[in-house]
């Protein structure tokens, strides 16, 4: 049976997941198995629209979760690469091929600093996805997770991964960059902050689903000037949790 006619019999017996989910999980199983070993990365959207039959827009997602997951990395004008932590998996000597880049030393980060810097940025990240047309499937997972998340650690993960689903979805690879390496920095100043001043761990999850659900329609309605609006009120409302001078400013629902 060829890849094709595996790729679509998977769709056809695994109903319970969402299609995308399928699809990025064949591509995993494809990734490992060394089928694109040869030039490292994944076909077009269109190819893989094309094989899987399928719209681009759930091919889009399943890419965008194997980014969130670190596998794969979307290249303005030149691919979807695989990452080194997919060829971890099974390759382990073309390691040397995606060697990590670290930052140049900076200065040790600050709460309030990192909060208002991350608010700048997701807002014009929100704006750029409403642009772009995001459809926003993997992002309505990651909020229904955060909804039933237990711990303020998990909480973050997840957090985490939702900016940087939605950064993936403005369809700007400069900006997923600047924004994963803002939560690097957040999660830096969280350890010192959050060990004294830490705020309600339930009120903390609420105000995230609450204020994502909020961004996330604007971004599918396409209304890019709402999109950063609830993406800003965001930040305000998290910044007045943690006691800060803002004053917290809900959006309406």
């Amino acid at each position: 049976m060829s890849n094709e006619e595996m790729a679509s019999e998977e769709l056809r017996t695994q109903r319970d997941l969402r299609a995308y989910q399928v699809i990025g999980q064949s591509l995993l199983q494809r990734i490992r198995s060394g089928e694109f070993h040869a030039t490292g990365k994944l076909p077009t959207e269109r190819e893989l629209a094309e094989v899987y039959s399928v719209g681009r827009a759930v091919i889009r997602d399943a890419l965008v979760m194997l980014e969130v997951k670190g596998l794969v990395q979307s290249r303005q004008g030149s691919g979807i690469y695989i990452t080194k932590t997919a060829y971890a998996e099974g390759w382990p000597e073309r390691k040397e091929e995606f060697a990590d880049h670290p930052l140049s030393e900076a200065p040790a980060p600050k709460w309030l600093d990192i909060l208002h810097a991350q608010q700048c940025l997701e807002s014009h990240i929100a704006k750029q996805a409403a642009l772009a047309g995001a459809d926003g499937l993997w992002l309505e997972d990651l909020i229904e997770r955060l909804r039933l998340v237990a711990s303020a650690a998990e909480l973050h993960r997840l957090n985490g991964q939702w900016h940087s689903a939605l950064a993936q979805a403005s369809r700007n690879t400069e900006l997923l960059w600047l924004s994963q390496q803002m939560w690097e920095r957040r999660a830096q100043a969280s350890a010192a902050h959050l060990a004294s001043d830490a705020p309600p761990f339930v009120a903390l999850r609420n105000l995230c689903v609450g204020d994502h659900k909020r961004t996330l329609e604007a971004v599918r309605k396409g209304d890019s000037d709402r999109a950063y609006y609830a993406m800003w009120h965001h930040f305000e409302n998290l910044k007045a949790l943690y006691k800060s001078e803002t004053t917290a400013l809900s959006l309406p629902s």
